[in-house]
């Protein structure tokens, strides 16, 4: 499961993975892929660790409430090419 706000880095991480053979499904957030998990049980999850609504911390606790994915595998990582930009906040992305 490829789970980010930003559409290209979604859409590239689910391309590489189909190509390497594995079944996928995406979403653009945490509360989303909450709800996905009812219907499919990924064995992977790749989740970036800074997106809009729930927090990553947030989503791990729901992640081991639920029965299917007590002992999840998952891989978060921060957005590539990040960076502050004159004008902006600290953890502000554009």
């Amino acid at each position: 499961m490829v789970v980010d706000d930003e559409t290209d880095l979604r859409e590239r991480l689910d391309l590489y993975l189909k190509k390497e053979g594995f079944e996928t499904n995406t979403t653009e957030d945490g509360s989303d892929f909450l709800k996905k998990l009812d219907d499919f049980q990924p064995d992977l999850v790749t989740l970036d660790v800074m997106m809009p609504g729930l927090k990553t911390t947030e989503i791990f606790e729901k992640l081991k409430e639920k029965k299917q994915t007590k002992n999840p595998l998952a891989h978060c990582y921060p957005l590539y090419g990040w960076r502050k930009t004159k004008g902006m906040s600290d953890g502000e992305h554009r």
